[in-house]
Formats: structure tokens, sequence, C-alpha cells
């Protein structure tokens, strides 16, 4: 099962026309982070070992080796780079140990996909009704694009899209036909 999860989750590639591109992020891998509100004491360790403190709900913070994406109350999504999945997991394992938490690596069945270049937003926003004028860098926001459910995670020039991994191709070819109608 392992070699499934790893191979290239755009069986074929990556999408470009001119001003859109949509390619794996493979150089990031995702861990999820789940606390019980009735743990006081959990969320606080967490941001001593994260070394953020963590967001609300729609909100992103960069951590000391990742950004931290507030999916929802009490649930967070670790954005890191490709090498620090075990050691971010580690780190929060014992931070919380006897707390009443989840550390979950996610990459295995989460994809990050990184759609760029100027006609990103004509695309984006012919697969959702979210809008994205509002959405900046420091914000997420868990959304429905082309059907799937995704969480949207702005950078400077560019967006992810994270996505349940057996979904990747789907949404690359969803993006490839409705890049060909508006690019």
């Amino acid at each position: 099962m392992t070699e499934l999860a790893w191979q290239d989750p755009l069986r074929g590639g990556a999408v470009a026309r001119d001003g859109f591109r949509l390619a794996a992020a493979e150089d990031l891998t995702l861990v999820r982070l789940q606390l019980s509100a009735a743990d006081p004491g959990a969320a606080s360790r967490a941001e001593a070992a994260l070394g953020a403190a963590l967001p609300a709900t729609g909100g992103v913070v960069e951590g000391s080796g990742c950004r931290v994406a507030g999916r929802a109350p009490g649930d967070w999504l670790l954005i890191a780079g490709g090498g620090e999945t075990a050691s971010l997991v580690q780190t929060l394992k014992s931070a919380l140990a006897g707390c009443t938490a989840a550390v979950t690596p996610a990459t295995d069945g989460q994809v990050a996909l990184r759609l760029t270049g100027p006609a990103r937003e004509r695309v984006l926003a012919r697969g959702t009704t979210l809008d994205l004028g509002r959405l900046a860098p420091g914000q997420c926001a868990a959304t429905r694009f082309a059907g799937v459910p995704v969480l949207l995670v702005p950078e400077a020039e560019a967006m992810l899209l994270l996505a349940c991994r057996s979904l990747a191709v789907y949404l690359r070819d969803w993006c490839d036909a409705a890049s060909a109608d508006c690019c």
C-alpha cells in the first residue's frame, strides 16, 4: 500500500497552459493535529512544541519548521518540508504525552497540489463559490472545489489545494478542462 501512496499523485504529470500550472507539491508533507477541548493544557503544550500559537479556524501561522492551518475547532493541519514529518510527529507526541490528543501523519491520504500562474484565479473561480478575493496568505478555507472537499491555503504566488490523495487525478483532469475554456 505504501508504494501506491507514494506514487506521483497526478499520474500523467502536471497541467500547464498559458498563465496556469497545477502540479503536485511533493516537497510538502502533512500532519494532522487534533486536541480535545476537555484537555486545556494540551493547546499550550502543542504551541510550545510548534513555536507558535495555534491559529483559529481559517487562520494560518508559521511555526518552527511548519505552517499550521486551522481546519476546525480543535483540528489543525501542519504543512512541513518533505523531510520534517518524522521529527515533527515525534516532537508533538513527546510534548503531548498524557494529553487527549492525536498526531497523525496525513501525507499518505492527503495530497498537496500547487496552483500557480496569473490565470489561477479564473480556474479557481470556476470550481468554487468561495469569494477568493477575501482569501489571502495567513488564511485558509475548507470548501468544495470541483465537487471535492479541499482546504485552500494561499501562498504569495500560488494556491495550495489539500485534498484526498485518491482524487488528485480527478482534480488535475477537471482543472485541465476548466483551463482550456478560460485560459
